[in-house]
């Protein structure tokens, strides 16, 4: 709990000041003439409250004594004093009960101790049972006032905790975000470095294997098709920077622009050698941006795990199209084993990564009569 939703602020403690002063003062000019036992526990009554007030915890054992002292002695001291010393007790037992971090029992059997203390005091002195009422009348007041009091601040503790709370909460929803962006960076970057630099190792081996041949022209068309991969690497990535950036999460890919990037990723798929069997049921259309980002990763990462694990086999990419979701299939024989996992962040484990994001959206990775298939189902809109 916050201090200083439980220590009164300076006001209240010049306030406080003020009344017992003002009562002491009161004392002295007009009950000079009472026995001189009733000045001394007047006297212990406020400065037990002046005490208090100047105690910075209400928390500590020295307060909750003095608070005690104050109300007792206070009491006692209310009859002979026509009702004057009712103040520091009333002060008391309003500040205990409305203390949220003392058990309410505390406060309660201060007032009934005050309650029964009142009339044993003014057995010494000639009151009248209307002034004697009137003064547990005051004690009663200050018994509600006090559960009034408590309320106002365990509410208001209440209300700063859940602020406490919510400021956590958002911290952690700011570092999850943080996270979130790291994780998509590693995604982005892996699906680049492994299509691109991964076409250019193939490229660049042919380009070794036909020069030590002789032929040199073939090897003169490889160099040409690497230098195109280098240049598609380079635009992949320049692609890959603006969405992090969210320059376009809010825009639509158009239909003919989707199948423009579907159609690149086969076309540089079969410069590197590899052959592509592609078929499409359904009518394509528009799709969110993120949607049409992770079929187009996807479909990436599905053609270079098949250049690695099954180089020169024929790749099966089938896309249909529902009404209300979108579907892509993508496999090929296998001629080395394919890793189901591997780090997060990396390959197959990032490429379900990244659909998961997605609501209502799902991709599976598995081996099936001899062929390793990705099917990603999506939810379009």
């Amino acid at each position: 709990m916050n201090p200083s939703a439980s220590n009164p602020g300076m006001l209240s403690k010049v306030l406080s000041l003020a009344g017992a002063l003002l009562v002491g003062y009161w004392l002295i000019r007009e009950f000079t003439d009472e026995p001189v036992w009733v000045l001394v526990v007047s006297l212990v009554s406020l400065v037990a409250w002046i005490a208090f007030i100047f105690v910075s915890r209400e928390r500590s054992v020295v307060s909750a004594l003095l608070i005690i002292l104050s109300a007792v002695t206070g009491a006692f001291a209310t009859g002979p004093t026509a009702g004057l010393l009712i103040g520091p007790v009333i002060a008391a037992v309003l500040t205990m009960i409305g203390m949220p971090h003392r058990p309410t029992w505390h406060g309660v059997v201060l007032a009934l101790a005050a309650a029964v203390v009142i009339p044993i005091g003014a057995l010494s002195v000639d009151i009248q049972p209307l002034g004697l009422v009137s003064m547990e009348g005051g004690l009663a007041i200050a018994v509600i006032a006090g559960f009034s009091r408590r309320q106002i601040r365990v509410t208001q503790v209440q209300s700063l905790q859940l602020l406490e709370q919510r400021i956590v909460v958002e911290e952690e929803k700011a570092r999850g975000a943080a996270l979130a962006e790291r994780q998509t960076v590693a995604r982005d970057i892996h699906d680049v470095l492994a299509h691109s630099l991964g076409g250019l190792v193939l490229q660049l081996d042919a380009v070794d294997a036909l020069l030590e041949a002789g032929r040199v022209d073939d090897a003169a068309v490889r160099v040409k098709n690497a230098r195109a991969m280098a240049a598609s690497g380079l635009a992949e990535a320049r692609r890959a920077v603006d969405a992090l950036r969210d320059d376009r999460r809010g825009e639509p890919v158009t239909a003919p622009e989707f199948r423009r990037t579907i159609d690149e990723l086969l076309a540089a798929h079969l410069s590197l050698g590899g052959s592509v069997d592609f078929s499409v049921t359904g009518t394509d259309r528009e799709l969110d941006f993120d949607v049409a980002e992770a079929l187009r990763r996807t479909l990436q990462e599905s053609l270079t795990n098949a250049r690695k694990h099954a180089p020169g086999a024929p790749v099966a990419v089938r896309v249909d199209w529902s009404r209300r979701r979108v579907e892509l299939e993508v496999s090929n024989p296998v001629t080395a084993a394919v890793p189901l996992a591997a780090p997060a962040g990396h390959g197959l484990v990032g490429m379900k990564e990244r659909v998961a994001a997605l609501d209502g959206a799902s991709v599976d990775a598995a081996f099936v009569d001899g062929r390793f298939v990705v099917h990603t189902r999506l939810v379009t809109s």
